[in-house]
């Protein structure tokens, strides 16, 4: 039997995916590879675009996922991510899975000015 109950969908977030679209075991460090270019790929966009601040946050709170829609990949958050809300200076705030707010944070630096 497989590790879900049957009729039971897993719920996606950046990990599950790499695992599910691995295909053969050994292939999960190429899947994770190409997940993240494919998400910074994203991520760059949205920051590009302003959908996603280039500025830092004035706040972080971490937490376990509450099912929050994550900000930079669209999936909601589970209760074995961890969750990451990010309020900046306009007031917006943001919710990230913890992979995505790593990438975003090395995006915005390259907005950074010397």
């Amino acid at each position: 039997m497989g590790r879900f109950a049957p009729g039971r969908r897993a719920a996606l977030t950046p990990i599950a995916l790499t695992r599910r679209e691995r295909g053969k075991e050994g292939k999960r460090e190429a899947a994770m590879g190409i997940l993240q270019v494919d998400l910074r790929v994203t991520i760059r966009l949205k920051v590009a675009t302003g959908i996603l601040p280039k500025d830092a946050p004035v706040k972080m709170f971490a937490g376990y996922g509450t099912g929050k829609v994550c900000a930079a990949c669209d999936l909601s958050t589970t209760k074995k991510d961890v969750e990451y809300d990010v309020d900046m200076a306009d007031g917006r705030t943001f919710s990230f899975h913890q992979l995505c707010i790593t990438l975003w944070h090395q995006e915005r630096a390259t907005y950074l000015r010397p």
